[in-house]
Order: C-alpha cells, then sequence, then structure tokens
C-alpha cells in the first residue's frame, strides 16, 4: 500500500504539489516558474525587481490559484498523455493496432462470427474469464474482453493466430 504523506501546513502541501503538477505537466519545473513569474507580475512587480521565481514569493491566496490552475492544466495534459499511450503501447494495455490486428485475422481471414472469435480469445486466455462478468460471458462481448486484454496478452493472441494461418497455408500447398 502507498504510503501517505503528511504535512505540517496547507502552505507545504501546496508547494509540494505546486512542484509535483509542474513535473507531472511538462518534466521538469518551468510550467511552475512561468505561473509564479505571471503571478508576480500581476502583483506588480516589473522585470528587473523579479531574480528569481519560487513558490515561497507567492502569498497563500497566490499559491492557492496557482495550485488550481495546475491542477486543471494536469487533468488536460494527462487526458492527452493516456490518448497517446493508448496509440503507441506505452502502457500495459492493448494497443489500436494490436487490436486491429485481431480483428483483422479473426473476422476477416478466417470469418470466424464474433463468438467464435470470443471462444477462442478465452481459451487462449483463460486469466481473463475471471475479469469478465456472467453476461458479458454469455452475450460473447467482444469490447469488454478486448479491454481486459494487455499488450502481452495480444501479442499472445497475435503469435498464435498467425502460426495458425502459416501452418494452414503449409497443408494447402501440400494438398495442391
Amino acid at each position: 500500500m502507498a504510503e501517505r504523506k503528511t504535512f505540517k501546513s496547507r502552505r507545504a502541501f501546496l508547494n509540494y504539489k505546486l512542484h509535483a503538477y509542474s513535473i507531472a505537466i511538462c518534466g521538469d519545473k518551468s510550467v511552475l516558474e512561468q505561473a509564479v513569474y505571471e503571478k508576480l507580475k500581476e502583483r506588480g512587480l516589473s522585470h528587473q525587481d523579479i531574480t528569481s521565481c519560487s513558490v515561497l514569493q507567492l502569498t497563500d491566496e497566490e499559491a492557492e490559484a496557482v495550485h488550481t490552475d495546475l491542477n486543471d492544466t494536469n487533468k488536460r495534459v494527462q487526458a492527452n498523455v493516456n490518448k497517446a499511450h493508448e496509440y503507441t503501447g506505452q502502457n500495459q494495455d492493448m494497443t489500436y493496432k494490436q487490436r486491429n490486428l485481431i480483428i483483422k485475422l479473426t473476422k476477416y481471414n478466417w470469418k470466424w462470427t464474433p463468438e467464435a472469435t470470443f471462444s477462442y480469445l478465452l481459451e487462449t486466455l483463460p486469466h481473463i474469464r475471471q475479469r469478465l462478468n456472467s453476461f458479458e460471458i454469455q452475450k460473447s462481448k467482444l469490447k469488454p474482453l478486448y479491454s481486459q486484454m494487455t499488450s502481452e496478452d495480444a501479442d499472445k493472441v497475435i503469435k498464435r493466430l498467425t502460426q495458425l494461418e502459416k501452418n494452414n497455408k503449409q497443408i494447402n500447398e501440400r494438398n495442391i
């Protein structure tokens, strides 16, 4: 279980979260420095008066406002990052390319029904059956099944399907 961090004050919490959001958004503190710089400019300080941009220079109200802004920005950025990971496969979920390849092999090359595809996938990946409810299993729902598959699961299925296709081609060539 993750350790819960306790803070001495609300301000200590805000300082911690401001740095964390900045790193989550762009990988360094540049977003935070820009936000602090803008708040100091709003306060009326000139460019020459601002020598460094530290969260310690902000008032509590300004820190709360920057926290709210960075929190909103972080939510928008994370949605984009998560969507990008779905396409590039940098997380554990099956990529769209893998999903489309499984569909292409089963539906178009093999001309399997959705029920046959569902049955084959559950036979190949029995551990996924535990994550599906009885309705999804009875109705052979492929979308929930695909959403439970990881990238490694998809690779395993694709490997088996391509091996089946290769074996069938060899058998057909021998029969000709």
